[in-house]
């Protein structure tokens, strides 16, 4: 008898996890496989008081399309190949958000993306699909807070979280860090034209801050002023300007050894 694969099929009805719920899908590479597929509108929404939805230790492919949609809201988390926060990799094969299908990361929502089993890569698509980040950031002075966007975060390195970008994605060899890399990576124009980075990433933070990080994997902040225009695929070298002064980003080291952003140029850093 051949082998059965779980189905979870959402159209149109709605699974939501919140206040405190911790809904899992996998537990046992070997035994688990779940295909799931949420079109017609379907909702997958997780929000409120630290919602989690775990999809860990399964073969497993996701299709949000025809309305479908993976909502993350305020204080909910999303983690992919991962359980509590600790990797717990599985083998996700295919991610599609096409057709219509909705990817929503609200203000203070989580989406945390670890590498496949084996790094077993990760064919995710989004054309024709909406990708939704809260677009705006406040300061309130009188309280002292920010309103934080929601954000995709890697794994292996908590600091590399950004804003999703809202760019067309469309591979089939995605490792964790190249996927964060894809949906979070902003647009760079030089000369009227709109290019990506090669082996960078220009990202916005949770908070509203422009943030570069360099093909060593170290990340800075950018100052006022900082216009980023290029990078070099051979030595990972990030190029701009500052106030009509060339200034540049290099991947370098530290005085403990640890990977670091060094700036040339003008400005400080």
């Amino acid at each position: 008898m051949a082998e059965q694969v779980a189905k979870l099929s959402l159209f149109p009805l709605t699974t939501e996890v919140n206040r405190q719920g911790h809904l899992i899908i996998g537990g046992d590479l070997d035994s688990c496989d779940f295909d799931i597929l949420v079109d017609d509108e379907g909702i997958i929404s997780v929000k409120g008081n630290d919602a989690l939805l775990s999809i860990h230790k399964t073969r497993a492919t996701m299709d949000f399309e025809q309305g479908g949609e993976l909502s993350v809201g305020a204080n909910g988390k999303v983690e992919i190949n991962a359980l509590d926060g600790i990797a717990s990799p599985g083998l996700l094969t295919s991610w599609d958000f096409v057709n219509g299908g909705v990817l929503n990361l609200d203000k203070g929502g989580e989406l945390l993306i670890g590498d496949n089993n084996l790094n077993t890569p990760i064919a995710f698509d989004n054309t024709g699909g909406v990708m939704l980040a809260d677009s705006i950031v406040t300061f309130d002075n009188t309280r002292g807070r920010s309103v934080r966007h929601g954000v995709v975060i890697l794994l292996s390195d908590s600091d590399f979280s950004g804003v999703i970008s809202g760019q067309r994605i469309s591979g089939v060899d995605f490792t964790a860090t190249s996927l964060v890399s894809s949906l979070v990576q902003r647009i760079v124009e030089v000369s009227g034209a709109q290019l990506r980075l090669n082996v960078s990433t220009l990202f916005v933070d949770a908070d509203g801050n422009d943030k570069i990080r360099l093909r060593n994997g170290a990340i800075g902040t950018l100052i006022d002023g900082d216009v980023i225009t290029g990078d070099n695929s051979s030595t990972g070298i990030v190029h701009g300007t500052n106030a009509g002064i060339a200034i540049n980003f290099k991947p370098g080291v530290d005085s403990s050894g640890s990977a670091a952003v060094i700036r040339g140029g003008g400005g400080r850093f």
